[in-house]
């Protein structure tokens, strides 16, 4: 199936926490198809864990992911 990331925030999220807007930004177009077939594998074929294979994917774009 298609897959159209895109981030949705509540407009008193943004306002309450305007850091969020940028953190989202580095996001923004890259979740293609190939690459969100590729993580949902990870996920669904291989039975690692959804945070897991989030985590990878966010530290191979320099974003921060979290805890370990």
């Amino acid at each position: 199936p298609p897959y159209n990331a895109a981030p949705v925030v509540r407009q008193e999220t943004l306002e309450a926490h305007p850091g969020v807007r940028e953190a989202l930004a580095p996001l923004a177009g890259a979740l293609d198809e190939a690459l969100m077939q590729r993580l949902n594998y990870e996920v669904d074929e291989k039975k690692r864990a959804a945070a897991d294979v989030a985590r990878e994917f966010l530290r191979s774009r320099g974003l921060p992911a979290g805890r370990s």
